[in-house]
């Protein structure tokens, strides 16, 4: 009787994560600082970013080899918009429904290898391999679906501070207690600080 031959492993996907930060300089520091932390520990990084930002950034960290910057490719009617560092009333909107398409773009032209980088000073190029972890900014929740569709994990990014995650993260349960909203007219200053939630505020 033969044997069975041995099936081989798939080869381990190599990391490259791609985060994407909301269009603001305060949210954009603090994942510029992750993005500096993993690269930095080995891991391949790139930052997707509007088009004023790609323009500032894309040349500020020419010795971090595993951090590189790409630039989201927005439609014309709004590619203007986000040109500075300006925002607008309709940003968020605009963000939650036109940068979802561009996005997914920038993800699959990875998964294509059509994405190739400079490697060293003689501008050899390297083939970048596929977006395997997508971390995004908790301002667009909307990339949880696409990085479901895409089949790749997607990790939430809080860039404000624990104290503001804290409260943002008990407010189902304010509500539910009628602790908020406020009665209109009648803003308390008498709310206890020991609200007796069912869960701590961390």
């Amino acid at each position: 009787m033969e044997a069975c031959p041995a099936i081989a492993a798939p080869a381990p996907r190599e990391p490259h994560v791609l985060l994407f930060p909301f269009p603001s300089y305060g949210h954009l520091s603090p994942i510029l600082d992750l993005a500096k932390r993993l690269s930095g520990s080995g891991i391949l990084c790139t930052l997707a970013l509007t088009p004023f930002y790609h323009a500032a950034h894309s040349n500020s960290t020419p010795h971090l080899n595993l951090l590189r910057f790409a630039a989201l490719p927005l439609p014309p009617d709004i590619h203007h918009k986000f040109s500075s560092s300006t925002q607008s009333r309709d940003t968020v909107e605009i963000v939650a429904t036109r940068f979802v398409d561009p996005l997914r773009a920038l993800i699959l032209s990875y998964a294509r290898h059509d994405i190739y980088a400079s490697s060293d000073e003689h501008h050899d190029t390297l083939r970048l391999p596929p977006i395997s972890c997508l971390i995004s900014d908790s301002f667009m929740p909307w990339t949880v679906d696409l990085a479901a569709e895409l089949g790749i994990p997607r990790v939430e990014m809080w860039t404000a501070s624990a104290t503001a995650y804290a409260f943002a993260s008990s407010l189902p349960q304010l509500i539910s207690k009628g602790l908020l909203p406020f009665k209109q007219g009648s803003l308390s200053l008498s709310l206890s600080l020991s609200l007796s939630l069912s869960a701590p505020l961390y």
